[in-house]
């Protein structure tokens, strides 16, 4: 739990309210923290993400990329990623739209450049978001 909330309050407050809501046994297990952790990414990205999401981008190739992403990073969300670990993943239109994704998901404050500062290397800005974009992308399967 203290893994996802990278020291920031919002992400704090989100699990510990999760785990307090959900817990029925007073013991907090490995599995409870991480159902907790997914129930915190979830409410993170309805909150704070969708409406990004929503109101800035609209387009598939960009949320299915967001998808495919947060798949990889979610169970080590800390990591970097670079195009060229998608490239066997991406479809033709994903890969033509890879840089304006980047360029975008920087602007909106979802993506950064990696603290290794590797040209092409990115990391999300905040842990919850590949978490939020795994629990899309499964709900999308189950459909």
């Amino acid at each position: 739990m203290v893994k996802y909330s990278s020291g920031m309050p919002t992400m704090m407050q989100e699990i510990g309210d999760a785990t307090f809501w959900k817990d029925t046994d007073g013991y907090i297990d490995g599995k409870d923290a991480l159902g907790d952790v997914i129930e915190a990414g979830n409410r993170i990205g309805l909150k704070y993400l969708q409406p990004l999401l929503d109101n800035k981008i609209r387009s598939e190739n960009y949320l299915s990329l967001f998808k495919k992403i947060g798949k990889k990073l979610a169970a080590s969300p800390n990591s970097t990623f670079t195009k060229k670990e998608f490239e066997d993943v991406l479809n033709d239109s994903e890969s033509n739209v890879f840089k304006d994704f980047i360029s975008r998901s920087r602007k909106l404050g979802i993506i950064e450049l990696a603290s290794s500062k590797k040209q092409g290397e990115y990391q999300f800005t905040n842990q919850l978001y590949p978490i939020y974009f795994l629990i899309q992308a499964v709900l999308e399967e189950q459909d």
